[in-house]
């Protein structure tokens, strides 16, 4: 077996590893692929305080319009019915239908009927509203003559669980020319924006409004947090989101003041949620995809109009996240859609992001190839479910611009001393760049190209600086000077920007050199452990102004 093949899945396992401080490495299987199973990273998880309304997040823009349903003359409140916040629009009574547009917080509508029960409002423009987003609604309103029938639902192509609710279904379209460049346009309710990860979970008022700070700061206006569910409900149905550990409720209200946007990627299996006899030193899915639904609705409710996005599940392309070495799209799919449907249940507007997928070759019982895994999920229904695709195209020590092809030619160039990974297994795994073009095209052959990708992770590591020996699995960091950490994080930022195909992008990590400055982690942070601003840092402050 090849150096880097041993070097590059040293690195995913130990990382998993690290994760809570449980995992534990699974052991490596007979059949090696031609790449390493490259670097999943990840952030431990804290909790919440109290309760503070914030700001209202953005929900999907318009993909089509519809045609008016109903017309009815009715008498206006002297205020006039308004949206309370930024609100879908449908093409019928019920978060089955397709959405058709959006509307800020506080615009004037002109409601002319209602369904039977009078829970959803047609507008005089002939688009559907929930009622519960418009205030001062008039008293008298007719029921709509034509009321629309909830469209077939999508069937996914593996049988899941029935959860006796429904999911939303997202209008396919047509297949797109086969290149990144083309496809459909994308809709404007998720376009490109600066974001980045931090550890912002357990860490205090203090700490929290310095990370807070730094995202303001740079210019950014995302933040992502992984939300690890066995430490939010480690008894069914009991939710710790205002225990001074968890601090949840306190991120929100503090993001909410300031118009951050906040990403909460959900992973890590409660125990009493697993199989009796299952991998407790890896995450693992739950047994019954029933109990994650509840948990992710119960998320979309508390934190509807104050949460922007939940991202459902992590790296599920890899054991040590789903405790399952028989991986495959459907088993994903399966528990993404009962979650799904919580999600649209609870909150029409919040954005689902399907959880990003580790780039990875294939090796029995530790990962798939995640071009594989993706087309898989696609086959399944995948777009039905979600808003957007996750992404985590890593760059090891390769520049954004090259792809897989190019990978050797350039770190032999850039520096390839310490990590010859990409000439010694040449794989799409190792190339920021071939990575996302790789999704597009998945997206385009599957007409799912409506759908923006968004990169919930992604970044370089640098070990100039560092706290502590680098691992013999990281060793690709000693090939990365700070200043290219920085030339090539802004040059990714351009990248996805001008693509257009791209939504929020975060980077991984703000602040891991603070919280854990001697792992692996800090490698990628982007301050000091005394929060010191580091070159990448300084760049991506000018990238924004």
């Amino acid at each position: 077996m090849q150096k880097a093949v041993v070097i590059g899945l040293l690195a995913s396992l130990l990382l998993a590893a690290c994760q809570a401080g449980m995992e534990n490495t699974p052991a490596s299987a007979a059949n090696q692929p031609q790449a390493p199973v490259p670097v999943p990273t990840f952030t431990a998880t804290p909790r919440p305080t109290a309760t503070t309304v914030a700001e209202p997040v953005p929900t999907r823009a318009p993909v089509h319009t519809a045609t008016p349903t109903a017309a009815a003359t009715v008498e206006e409140d002297a205020d006039g019915p308004a949206t309370n916040r930024v609100s879908n629009l449908r093409e019928g009574p019920g978060t089955g239908f397709p959405r058709t547009g959006w509307l800020e917080a506080d615009t004037p509508v002109t409601p002319v009927a209602r369904n039977q029960d009078g829970s959803w409002l047609v507008l005089a423009d002939g688009h559907w509203i929930w009622a519960q987003l418009v205030r001062n609604v008039p008293g008298n309103l007719p029921v709509a003559d034509i009321i629309p029938e909830l469209p077939a639902q999508p069937v996914a192509s593996n049988p899941v669980a029935d959860t006796g609710s429904s999911a939303e279904p997202v209008a396919t379209p047509s297949a797109s020319p086969q290149t990144p460049t083309g496809g459909s346009p994308l809709p404007s309710g998720l376009p490109f924006a600066y974001g980045i990860q931090a550890h912002v979970i357990d860490v205090g008022i203090r700490n929290r409004r310095q990370i807070l700070d730094a995202v303001q700061d740079l210019g950014f206006t995302w933040l992502k947090t992984q939300i690890r569910w066995e430490d939010f409900e480690r008894t069914p149905g009991y939710y710790q989101f205002t225990s001074s550990r968890t601090e949840l409720d306190a991120l929100v209200a503090d993001a909410g003041r300031r118009n951050i946007k906040l990403l909460l990627s959900v992973t890590a299996t409660p125990r009493w949620a697993r199989e009796l006899n299952d991998d407790k030193f890896v995450a693992g899915f739950p047994k019954d995809p029933a109990a994650l639904a509840g948990f992710i609705g119960e998320l979309a409710r508390r934190y509807c109009g104050k949460v922007a996005a939940i991202e459902v599940w992590n790296e599920q392309n890899y054991y040590v996240e789903t405790g399952d070495r028989n991986m495959h799209g459907s088993d994903y799919l399966a528990v993404l859609i009962p979650a799904s449907q919580a999600i649209r249940q609870q909150c029409p507007g919040m954005f689902i992001i399907s959880g990003a997928l580790t780039p990875a070759a294939s090796i029995t019982g530790v990962s798939v190839d995640d071009f594989v895994y993706l087309e898989q999920m696609l086959e399944g229904g995948l777009a039905e479910y979600v808003d957007a695709i996750g992404a985590h195209p890593h760059g090891f020590n390769v520049p954004p611009h090259a792809t897989w092809e190019e990978a050797c030619a350039a770190i032999q160039t850039t520096g390839n001393e310490f990590f010859n990974g990409p000439c010694d297994n040449p794989h799409h795994s190792w190339s920021f760049r071939s990575t996302m073009e790789g999704y597009r095209e998945l997206l385009m052959r599957h007409g799912a190209d409506h759908l923006p990708i968004v990169p919930t992770e992604f970044g370089w590591p640098s070990f100039q600086n560092s706290e502590d020996n680098i691992h013999a699995a990281y060793l690709y960091a000693n090939d990365n000077s700070e200043d290219e950490q920085a030339e090539w994080t802004v040059q990714a930022f351009r990248m996805m920007e001008a693509w257009g195909w791209t939504g929020p992008a975060f980077l991984w990590n703000l602040n891991f050199r603070v919280v854990a400055p001697t792992t692996e982690r800090a490698l990628w942070g982007i301050v000091s452990n005394q929060w010191e601003p580091l070159p990448v840092y300084n760049a991506l402050q000018q990238l924004t102004r």
